[in-house]
């Protein structure tokens, strides 16, 4: 399931017990994310300074995201990934509830890349 997260990142290489890749989230010249898998899910740290969550949003995900119960109903392409969103985003409309900012933002980049 990691996998599915280490696809979506620029220049993984393999690193001790974990990855090391370019940070998407900033103008990163050198691998300043490391990667790892943890007990409940997918564990990330910039040693630059980025958040998990300038991270995600910059690899089309959430932190939630990160968690295996999560990955493992995550679709593998991206553009399988817009319809997830979309998908999603529709639900939670549909049952009332109000879209975080930054899902707003998720479902508004998945719906322009469909068009």
């Amino acid at each position: 399931m990691i996998d599915q997260v280490l696809n979506r990142l620029p220049n993984v290489r393999k690193s001790g017990r974990g990855w090391q890749s370019r940070c998407p989230a900033h103008d990163d010249k050198g691998p300043s994310l490391s990667i790892a898998e943890g007990n409940k899910g997918v564990l990330m740290h910039c040693h630059a300074g980025c958040t998990i969550s300038e991270v995600c949003s910059a690899i089309g995900m959430q932190p939630r995201d990160l968690f295996y119960e999560y990955l493992a109903k995550m679709p593998d392409s991206s553009s399988d990934l817009d319809d997830y969103i979309i998908a999603i985003a529709k639900a939670d409309i549909a049952s009332g509830k109000n879209l975080s900012q930054e899902d707003q933002q998720s479902y508004v980049q998945a719906v322009r890349r469909k068009i």
